[in-house]
């Protein structure tokens, strides 16, 4: 009988140990949540630069405005959000707002020829952000996508 009266006292260990891991595992899991989203939108950024780049590239007489709203179409948003900004760059000089390219550089594509750059940041917000803010300054989490595509010859 002494074995059942020692069992009896260890019940509320597991209650303690789950109370101590639970906010853990939560943490880890929105995590992994965060990192699955970044990923997501880092393909979504890199996309709609890409196809930004090749539709300025085939026009050299497009206006900055339609490529720049040919980048939010392909990044799935009807009207350019606030928290989406496109830079357009051609033959080295941007066309868009001076506030889009301070921080960016053109890359050359080919020197001897013109080129079409479209970098397209996105400011993800962190679910975890409550959690981590406190330790670190990481949110909104800029996503960064660039294109560079030779100007197409017609």
């Amino acid at each position: 009988m002494r074995p059942l009266a020692f069992a009896r006292g260890t019940g509320g260990q597991s209650l303690i140990e789950t109370a101590l891991m639970l906010p853990l595992m939560l943490f880890v899991l929105v995590g992994v949540a965060d990192v699955g989203r970044i990923y997501y939108y880092a393909t979504s950024v890199a996309s709609a630069a890409r196809e930004a780049a090749v539709f300025a590239a085939r026009d050299v007489n497009e206006s900055p405005e339609r490529i720049t709203q040919r980048a939010c179409d392909e990044f799935g948003a009807a009207s350019c959000p606030s928290y989406i900004h496109v830079s357009v760059w051609r033959s080295g000089t941007c066309l868009t707002e001076p506030v889009e390219c301070l921080a960016l550089t053109p890359v050359k594509c080919q020197p001897e020829r013109g080129n079409a750059q479209v970098t397209v940041t996105h400011d993800l917000s962190l679910i975890a952000a409550g959690l981590i803010g406190r330790f670190f300054r990481a949110d909104p989490v800029p996503v960064r996508g660039t294109a560079c595509v030779p100007e197409l010859a017609r």
